[in-house]
């Protein structure tokens, strides 16, 4: 019987794996596609390269290949990815929010 539950954890776990990198493979096609007018390439192309190699990790993982040399370079394109995504999508912020101050600040009497 012991026996049995892990296998079946180990089934879940591949099973949820699988949904989660399809979740990932979808944000490019989804909502980065419908941000692309209001992001900058950089967030778009960055972005999608960070949820892409996000759901490559789900996929090796779910294939026992989370400690091959590709999953590494996975990684490390993960990396830059999300560090260049998050570095694009701060300036976007910061700009927007700098408009909104001064859009602000022209109301006041």
């Amino acid at each position: 019987m012991h026996h049995g539950a892990w296998g079946l954890l180990a089934q879940l776990h591949l099973l949820l794996a699988l949904v989660i990198a399809a979740a990932y493979l979808s944000v490019p096609f989804t909502a980065l596609r419908r941000l692309a007018e209001l992001l900058p390439k950089t967030a778009v192309v960055s972005g999608s390269m960070f949820f892409l190699t996000c759901a490559i990790t789900h996929l090796g993982i779910a294939a026992g290949f989370h400690e091959s040399h590709w999953m590494v370079l996975n990684d490390f394109v993960q990396a830059v990815s999300v560090i260049t995504f998050i570095a694009s999508l701060s300036r976007v912020v910061s700009r927007a929010m700098h408009r909104r101050s001064e859009r602000l600040a022209k109301k006041l009497p």
